[in-house]
């Protein structure tokens, strides 16, 4: 039972009542409650006085509705202002806390070098998502770790958004590439062993597969930041390729900068995915540090055991030894590796499916994922 002793005490009730109403469906502006607790124009920059005077339209309209049964005029400004007043201090929370919007993250102070290695692939179309969801949004300068290009194929967006440029020589055999460095000791005890099916040395010789290329080229992005001093630059590394198609933000700051991210799934008999990486200074030199170890002691590295892991395993395996297997998390994937006429790979071709995106796809799960994530949030998927 509602005691009403004056036109005041309506007021107040119904008054209270639009407030309420107000606060729970999200339209009222927090100018007038922020401006009766003493906070001047906390939320949209527009004028108080015109601001109270739509409020104050409004709760006229309700009282002029009760004038003929109540005989009651209009309220004052002035009266209206106390009562706002008196309504916000009886309330058992903080309205101003209540109206605000959602939280998001801090804007990220790191500094962010996004590398991305291999070749140069994926096309136009995902290369203004990757400039929209990732390299914009996160501040990030880029650099590219890629196989020479002639200069007049150097026509693509990524060359002109690059703030780095570091080309290594492409070879028919990537054990030339590994010979010039490390010599051709290893290949006594490494290549009997090793196992044509998973592509851990795939681009050795006649072995199948991309695990060579993928391990070399590890070690010249280590080169190319060791060289130019961007390990102490950067706070935050994003190791990547260019064929990534982004669904919908990378949003790094949603990352704790404490460990190293990867995308859920692809990991393929409990490895680790080899195409995307975000993690921080200390540890990005060692989480590279996938082929030098073996190269340098080959000999403890012979074996049946060791040669039939496929590279996911391997990276899992030299990160364990790094003790940095403790530090990995995982996120929900918001890109999907894709393809267009005329890409070369070494390994998985594209698959004949054009999506609506306009690309071919290379793997159809990361696919359903990123759609999935970016439309509705984390999904379960049985990932491999």
């Amino acid at each position: 039972m509602i005691n009403v002793s004056s036109k005041q005490d309506i007021f107040s009730f119904l008054a209270a009542i639009r407030l309420c109403d107000r606060i729970v469906s999200n339209t009222l502006t927090p100018l007038v409650i922020a401006d009766s607790v003493g906070i001047p124009n906390v939320a949209t920059g527009r004028d108080l006085e015109d601001e109270y005077r739509k409020y104050g339209n409004v709760t006229n309209r309700v009282i002029l509705e009760w004038d003929d049964r109540l005989n009651l005029d209009p309220i004052s400004e002035e009266d209206r202002l106390a009562i706002s007043s008196k309504i916000v201090e009886s309330f058992p929370f903080d309205l101003i806390s209540r109206s605000k919007p959602p939280n998001k993250p801090p804007l990220s102070d790191l500094k962010t070098l996004v590398i991305i290695m291999g070749n140069i692939r994926g096309g136009e179309a995902a290369w203004k998502t990757f400039y929209r969801h990732m390299l914009d949004i996160n501040s990030a300068d880029l650099a590219l770790v890629v196989g020479k290009v002639p200069k007049g194929q150097r026509n693509s967006s990524l060359f002109r958004r690059a703030k780095y440029l570091y080309e290594f020589p492409e070879f028919e055999d990537w054990g030339d590439a590994i010979e010039e460095v490390y010599g051709s000791d290893w290949k006594q005890f490494i290549l009997p062993y090793a196992n044509d099916k998973w592509g851990t040395f795939g681009g050795i010789g006649n072995k199948q597969g991309s695990g060579a290329v993928i391990f070399v080229i590890r070690w010249y992005v280590a080169r190319f930041l060791v060289e130019n001093n961007l390990v102490e630059k950067y706070d935050r590394f994003v190791l990547t390729r260019s064929d990534h198609y982004y669904g919908c933000d990378h949003d790094l700051r949603l990352l704790d900068n404490t460990y190293m991210w990867v995308p859920k799934g692809e990991d393929y008999k409990f490895g680790i995915t080899d195409r995307h990486l975000v993690c921080n200074q200390a540890h990005i030199l060692k989480a590279l540090d996938i082929y030098p170890p073996i190269l340098q002691h080959p000999e403890k590295y012979a074996s049946k055991e060791f040669a039939d892991l496929n590279p996911e395993q391997l990276i899992r395996l030299r990160w364990e030894q790094e003790n940095l297997w403790p530090w990995v998390r995982r996120f929900d994937r918001v890109m999907f590796t894709c393809a267009v006429e005329g890409d070369k790979t070494r390994w998985t071709e594209k698959s004949k499916t054009v999506v609506k995106e306009g690309v071919f796809l290379k793997y159809e799960y990361e696919y359903e994922e990123t759609t999935c994530v970016c439309k509705t949030g984390p999904c379960t998927f049985s990932f491999t």
